[in-house]
C-alpha cells in the first residue's frame, strides 16, 4: 500500500492528466448527446407545427370563388400572392360592390392563416356578358413559412375556372 501511495505522489501530474482527459471525454460525449437530442426535438417541433396551404377555385352560379385553406398542423406566416392571382381578382371583381378589386386584394393579404382555418372569397364578375364561357387558366403561386421561419412552403398550381 505504501508503494501505491508513493507512486501516486511521484506521478501526480500524470494521474491528473489522465483524470482531466477522462473528464474531457465525458464532457464531449454529453455535449454531443445534448446537441443531438435538441436537434431531434426541434425537427419534431417543426413537423408538428408545419402548415400546408391548399387553394380551390371554381365558379358557382355565376360567381367565381377562391378558397384558401390551411390543412397543416401549424400556422402559415408571411403569405404572399403572385401578380397573376392579384390581377385576376382585380380584373374580375365587380367595381360596384363594397370591395373593389384593390380592396379585395388588400383583404386577401392574410399575412397568416391558422391551422384548420380558411378564407373564402366570392368574386362577382364585372358583368355577365364579360364572363367567358370557356375556362380561365389561372397560375397560382403562394409562398409561406412556418413559425420557425425555416420551412418554406409553396402552393404552385394552375387552376382552370370553368
Amino acid at each position: 500500500m505504501d508503494f501505491s501511495l508513493e507512486w501516486f505522489n511521484d506521478n501526480s501530474g500524470f494521474v491528473t492528466f489522465i483524470a482531466a482527459m477522462i473528464a474531457l471525454l465525458i464532457g464531449v460525449i454529453s455535449a454531443c448527446l445534448s446537441i443531438w437530442s435538441i436537434r431531434i426535438t426541434q425537427r419534431g417541433l417543426r413537423l408538428q407545427y408545419q402548415p400546408e396551404l391548399v387553394v380551390e377555385t371554381g365558379r358557382k352560379e355565376g360567381f367565381f370563388f377562391i378558397r384558401i385553406e390551411n390543412i397543416g398542423l401549424g400556422t402559415a406566416y408571411q403569405i404572399k400572392y403572385n401578380q397573376d392571382f392579384i390581377d385576376f381578382i382585380r380584373e374580375w371583381t365587380d367595381q360596384r360592390v363594397e370591395l373593389t378589386g384593390h380592396d379585395l386584394v388588400d383583404s386577401l393579404s392574410l399575412g397568416k392563416l391558422k391551422s384548420g382555418g380558411f378564407k373564402e372569397y366570392t368574386i362577382t364578375p364585372k358583368s355577365a356578358s364579360e364572363a367567358p364561357n370557356e375556362p380561365i387558366k389561372l397560375e397560382i403561386k403562394i409562398p409561406y413559412t412556418d413559425i420557425f421561419k425555416k420551412y418554406d412552403g409553396k402552393v404552385d398550381q394552375i387552376c382552370l375556372i370553368a
